[in-house]
């Protein structure tokens, strides 16, 4: 089994009690990613800006779907998406340009 952590941050203008619950939404609501996804867990929270730990898991078997379906730039795009197309007056106010994410894969036997 193989998971994949990704850790990101970025700035938002809500209440951080509304973050969590949403970013569920955005992940396991995913066409692409939905099945994979695993959790999200806050790490860190500073005035504005907030630090999240996403957590995808899939069977070993699938290798090449591993490294196009949970890469970094899909996870990314998938959160990225969400923003661009949410609608103005949208509580999930978080600025598109300031995500900034990371990614390690794990082995799990």
């Amino acid at each position: 089994m193989y998971m994949y952590d990704y850790s990101f941050t970025l700035c938002l203008f809500l209440p951080y009690t509304m973050i969590n619950p949403q970013l569920m939404e955005v992940y396991s609501s995913s066409p692409a990613l939905e099945r994979y996804f695993n959790s999200v867990t806050i790490n860190n929270l500073q005035d504005t800006t907030a630090q999240f730990k996403l957590q995808f898991m899939m069977p070993l078997e699938h290798e090449e779907l591993i490294h196009y379906t949970l890469s970094l730039k899909m996870v990314k795009n998938v959160l990225l998406q969400h923003l661009y197309d949410r609608d103005a007056g949208d509580p999930f106010h978080i600025i598109p340009t300031s995500l900034h994410m990371e990614g390690e894969e794990i082995f799990i036997k």
